[in-house]
C-alpha cells in the first residue's frame, strides 16, 4: 500500500480493503486520513476496522508512536479509554517504551487511529509489548511501576501473567 492510498483512506460507507482483512470506509463528508500520517504508516501492517468501530486503522507496528506525538503537537491528540478510568497516563506510556527501548528491547505499541477534524487524529494506546527477548524480572516490575504511577491498576496490567505485554486498557 502506498502513502496516496493510505491517504486516500476516508471513513465513510464500507469498501472492501484489499489491504487486510478490514474494512475501509470511504466517504467524501468524511475526514481524509493526513499525509504526515500516512507517510508514519506506510510500512506498517495495519487492520482497518469494521464501519461500526469509528476507529479508522489499528498498528502494533514498530512505530515510535511517543515521537510522533510529540513531533505532530496539536495534530496527534492522545485519548480514548488511555485518559479515563481503567486507563494510564501517556507520560507513563512514553517512559515505559523509554524504559524498554534503553534495554535493548524493540518497544511496540498496539494502537487504535480515529481520524478526527482534517489533518488531525487520536490515538488509542491498547498494549505495550516488548520484542527482542525475555524481559528480566527486575525490567518488568520497573515497567509496571512507571504504568501503575501513571494510573493503571496493577491488577489490569497483564494478560494471563505474560511479563513481555502490558495492557493499557481495559
Amino acid at each position: 500500500m502506498t502513502v496516496d492510498d493510505l491517504a486516500g483512506m476516508t471513513l465513510g460507507d464500507g469498501a472492501r480493503c484489499q489491504r487486510t482483512a478490514g474494512w475501509a470506509r470511504r466517504s467524501a463528508a468524511s475526514p481524509t486520513a493526513p499525509r504526515w500520517l500516512a507517510d508514519v504508516l506506510v510500512d506498517a501492517a495495519i487492520t482497518v476496522t469494521e464501519p461500526s468501530r469509528g476507529e479508522w486503522v489499528r498498528t502494533a507496528a514498530p512505530i515510535c508512536w511517543p515521537r510522533v506525538v510529540a513531533e505532530h503537537g496539536a495534530r496527534c491528540a492522545v485519548g480514548g479509554e488511555v485518559e479515563v478510568v481503567g486507563g494510564v497516563e501517556w507520560r507513563a506510556v512514553c517512559l515505559a517504551f523509554a524504559l524498554l527501548d534503553c534495554h535493548g528491547f524493540g518497544p511496540r505499541l498496539d494502537v487504535r487511529v480515529w481520524l478526527a477534524e482534517r489533518d488531525q487524529v487520536v490515538l488509542e494506546p491498547v498494549a505495550l509489548f516488548a520484542d527482542g527477548g525475555r524481559v528480566s524480572d527486575e525490567l518488568a516490575v520497573a515497567v509496571d511501576d512507571v504504568l501503575a504511577r501513571g494510573g493503571r491498576s496493577r491488577l489490569a496490567l497483564h494478560w494471563d501473567a505474560d511479563e513481555d505485554s502490558w495492557a493499557l486498557t481495559d
